[in-house]
């Protein structure tokens, strides 16, 4: 696969949904400011990157949380780049960069490299995160968290069911892929966690339709090389409504969310 290509359209794809990507983002939002918790154990910066800033709720909090600090907030989607930009119209503290991660050249290395459930999209993996270490200070950190193999684990389960045939390419990493990973960059790894969360839509049609105004879908994570037949869509609805039901009416599905600190060596 081309992962350049792949990129392209991802690109666009987020860009498409930055008008609507808040409206549901409330556990991402949640994530963050876990995030947050945890920086405040670890340093004062003076420089961050905010690596996948997308609509810019992380990095918001870090223009709070930092005021002195200078904020570098990259993401690849342009409009995404433009929402963000709109909420914190008066952080001069931030500057915001249209680049994919994996070719972005840092003006400066960073005391902490930052990021909330974006990292998950970067391939390969270890050049991606071997590339991000680089750019850290000695002794800076790199802290982020990542959706890992078992997000939404029910609504590919129940694809692969309706058409074996059309499953995506792709899978989100495995938590310990993030972990060997790492391994590969000049990093020490300080402390890693996951936890699981379950959240509940009025209904699979809802469930979908609020993946798309996140820009999740169409990837090579979600999307086979061919797309779903209407009747193939319909059975995929009708089956998770009958085995993913919850008791409140909807329909339940779940998050797996990895939380990784490491640090560069002092004497790098």
């Amino acid at each position: 696969m081309d992962t350049r290509d792949t990129t392209h359209h991802a690109g666009k794809r987020f860009s498409k949904a930055a008008d609507t990507y808040d409206q549901h983002s409330g556990l991402q939002h949640a994530i963050a400011l876990e995030l947050i918790e945890i920086l405040a154990e670890l340093t004062v910066p003076h420089h961050i990157l905010d690596a996948g800033c997308g609509t810019g709720f992380l990095t918001e909090q870090l223009a709070t949380a930092y005021p002195t600090a200078q904020i570098d907030a990259v993401d690849l989607a342009a409009d995404m780049i433009r929402v963000a930009q709109a909420k914190i119209p008066a952080a001069h503290n931030v500057e915001w960069i249209v680049s994919d991660l994996r070719d972005y050249q840092a003006p400066m290395h960073y005391d902490i490299i930052a990021s909330s459930s974006a990292l998950q999209w970067l391939t390969p993996l270890d050049l991606s995160l071997q590339h991000l270490a680089s750019m850290l200070k000695p002794g800076g950190y790199l802290i982020f968290s990542a959706m890992t193999r078992d997000t939404l684990h029910e609504l590919h389960a129940t694809r692969r069911e309706v058409a074996p045939d059309k499953s995506p390419p792709l899978q989100l990493p495995a938590f310990g892929d993030f972990l060997e990973a790492l391994q590969t960059a000049p990093i020490r790894m300080l402390h890693d966690h996951h936890a699981t969360y379950t959240r509940t839509y009025p209904s699979a049609n809802a469930l979908l339709r609020t993946l798309n105004q996140q820009g999740v879908t169409g990837g090579a994570v979600s999307r086979g090389r061919q797309p779903l037949s209407r009747g193939e869509l319909t059975k995929l609805k009708s089956l998770y409504e009958q085995r993913y039901a919850d008791e409140s009416g909807g329909v339940r599905c779940t998050y797996e969310v990895g939380f990784f600190v490491a640090q560069t060596s002092e004497s790098r």
